[in-house]
């Protein structure tokens, strides 16, 4: 009598998520290195948890050369374009594997930190290419959303978190 086969591991598409997520961010980190290297070592504005400031906005355009904007505009963009979707859908697929009846709490709160994400996108583009000034108004405003995003991204993953726990000593 021959053995049975062992049967293949089933590919998990929420790990699948966690390492494409992780693949993306590689070249981001590099492109946010890059501004953070041309603009003489501003930390770059949309991963500042606690925001900044109308001054520190002026400062670190004033510090940034064209190319830097252009690394901004042209790389960082378009990838944190993609990895907020990336990192809710991923979140989301971690929520739905376990077996707690708030789960879709954790979906929802990850989807609005991508939505965040997108709007800060969008308005950060505005100033770095010149086409909102970087008015205290402006900035406070883009300022809340990244400070606004930061908690809905700690707030999901905190559920996620609790949701495992639940369902691993339910």
């Amino acid at each position: 009598m021959t053995p049975m086969p062992s049967p293949r591991p089933r590919r998990d598409p929420a790990r699948i998520l966690f390492w494409v997520t992780h693949a993306v961010y590689l070249p981001l980190g590099y492109f946010v290195y890059l501004v953070w290297s041309l603009s003489g070592g501003f930390v770059v504005w949309d991963l500042q948890v606690l925001g900044y400031s109308a001054e520190w906005v002026q400062r670190f355009l004033a510090a940034l050369p064209p190319e830097g904007a252009e690394i901004y505009i042209h790389r960082v963009r378009p990838l944190d374009t993609v990895i907020p979707v990336l990192l809710a859908v991923t979140i989301s697929a971690f929520a739905l594997k376990t077996r707690v009846w708030w789960r879709w709490v954790c979906v929802a709160i990850a989807a609005n930190t991508a939505l965040l994400d997108l709007l800060e996108n969008v308005r950060l583009v505005a100033l770095v290419s010149g086409v909102v000034a970087p008015s205290p108004e402006a900035v406070a405003a883009v300022s809340w959303v990244t400070q606004a995003k930061f908690a809905s991204l700690a707030t999901s993953l905190a559920v996620l978190v609790l949701a495992q726990w639940r369902t691993r000593h339910a």
